[in-house]
Order: structure tokens, then C-alpha cells, then sequence
């Protein structure tokens, strides 16, 4: 598990745990006030709500600084995360508590046995699954730091990629992202980022649109009077006729065979 310490996520959830821990106080009460009026509770137990959201916002700018000191000892820093809302949110909530909203009557010590461990019981596990999934699952865009240099490596591999498709590799009918990228000795991934980054297309597409201009050129140079159209297609790097007319539609906008009729009116040879 990493650390996620992007303050997006977590401003999400201190808004969620705060209106779930308003409506829990409202309609299940704290402990020694259960019985009290509901429209009471509605009144007045936002307020606790709101000290866990500050309480947690606190924290939220430090994140970074925090993991940092603790040397990405995860575990670590999620204890001292927790503890330090928790302690925030018990300094807030007694003091609200004392407030003259309240006018609470309880001593620290029986506002922490009475009220604020109970409660603090059912919302820890809730914060500790949450930070969980953030740590876990969440995931966040990129950042530019990380997106300049993904464009550098990118835009550094094209002249290769250009050179490569400048040999014709794209006429190997059985030609794979693996492949390539073995041939340019560098990971499949980085080929796939340099392609989509430097020349806008998928690994498919930016192959197929080679070879569609590999067919026109033999189109226009009369070859479809000598051989079939599956026949050009073949020797122009497509394995598949079905992925040949596709390909020719998307690029050009019209099927081989009408392409044909535009500019040729020798029948096509089958």
C-alpha cells in the first residue's frame, strides 16, 4: 500500500464521514442524550460534524510533509494521520460541547467515557476503511511533472519510430506492439505512451494507416489490374481481410473498391 496524500480524495471524504457522523449524532444520539428531543439534536449536533471536518482538514495540508518524515513508513503514518484527527476532534468537540449552544455539564474526563469514545469507536473503523480505499484504490491524474516527462520520452523515441516505419517493418503481416517495441529495445508500454503522445494514434491504427497508404500507393500504381485486392492488402502488411476493408473505410472514408471507381474505371480483379 502507498501513501495517497493528493488533497482531492480526502476532502471528499472529511465531507462524507462530516454528514454521516451529523446524521448518526441526530437520530442515534450521543449516549447519555439519546432520549433527547430529535428536533433538538438536529439543532445543535451539526456542529460536532463540523469540528471533524476541520479537525481532519488540519491534517490534510501536512500529509505530504508527514510521510515524508516518517520515510514512507505507511502504517506509521496512517497511525499518526488517525490519532491526530481523533485528538483534534476531541479538542474541538469538547470545546463546542462547553459552548453556549450546548452548555454542556460534563468534566473532560466524563465527556471522554460518556460521549466521545463511544462515539469515536463507530467512526474510526469507517475513517480507517476510507483512507484505506484511497491509499489503495483511488487513483488521481497524473502530474505535470510526470506528464512533461512522459511527452520528453515520447517525442525522444519518435525519430526511431519514424525510421522504423521508414524501412516498411509495418509490411510484417504478424507485426505486434511486443515486437516493435523489441526491435527499438524499449518496453511495450513506453512504445504504446510514444506513439499515443507523438503521433496521436493507437499502436493499431497509427500500423494500419501505414499500410492503407502502402495500398493506395499500389492502387494508383495500377496494381489492383494484376492482382486481387486481398492480394495487395496481404502484401501490404494486412493478415486479415475483414481488418483490411475496416482500416481503408476509417482512413479513407469510402471501401477499397469504390476508391477504386473514384479514380480507376478498370474493373477490379477478384
Amino acid at each position: 500500500m502507498q501513501a495517497q496524500t493528493h488533497p482531492r480524495p480526502h476532502i471528499v471524504l472529511t465531507l462524507i464521514l462530516g454528514l454521516w457522523l451529523t446524521a448518526f449524532l441526530i437520530f442515534v444520539g450521543p449516549y447519555d442524550s439519546a432520549e433527547l428531543p430529535l428536533k433538538w439534536r438536529d439543532m445543535v449536533m451539526y456542529g460536532y460534524g463540523l469540528v471533524l471536518v476541520i479537525s481532519y482538514s488540519i491534517i490534510i495540508p501536512f500529509q505530504r510533509i508527514l510521510i515524508k518524515l516518517l520515510k514512507n513508513q505507511v502504517y506509521v503514518y496512517e497511525s499518526v494521520v488517525i490519532l491526530s484527527i481523533v485528538a483534534l476532534g476531541l479538542a474541538g468537540s469538547f470545546g463546542y460541547y462547553k459552548s453556549s449552544i450546548i452548555n454542556g455539564e460534563y468534566s473532560f474526563k466524563q465527556f471522554v467515557l460518556k460521549i466521545y469514545l463511544p462515539t469515536i469507536a463507530v467512526f474510526i473503523p469507517l475513517l480507517v476503511v476510507g483512507r484505506w480505499w484511497i491509499n489503495t484504490k483511488h487513483k488521481l491524474p497524473k502530474s505535470r511533472e510526470i506528464i512533461f516527462s512522459e511527452k520528453q520520452k515520447a517525442y525522444q523515441l519518435t525519430p526511431k519510430i519514424k525510421e522504423a516505419m521508414d524501412s516498411k517493418v509495418y509490411l510484417n503481416t504478424e507485426l505486434q506492439l511486443q515486437e516493435f517495441a523489441s526491435q527499438l529495445e524499449v518496453s511495450a508500454k513506453q512504445l504504446s505512451q510514444s506513439i499515443n503522445i507523438g503521433f496521436g494514434q493507437n499502436f493499431n491504427d497509427f500500423i494500419n494507416n501505414y499500410r492503407i497508404a502502402e495500398v493506395v500507393r499500389a492502387i494508383q500504381n495500377g496494381n489492383h489490374q494484376k492482382h486481387t485486392l486481398h492480394g495487395i492488402a496481404e502484401n501490404c502488411g494486412f493478415n486479415s481481410k475483414a481488418t483490411f476493408n475496416r482500416a481503408f473505410r476509417k482512413k479513407m472514408g469510402t471501401s477499397p473498391r469504390e476508391y477504386i471507381k473514384l479514380i480507376d474505371s478498370t474493373p477490379v480483379k477478384e
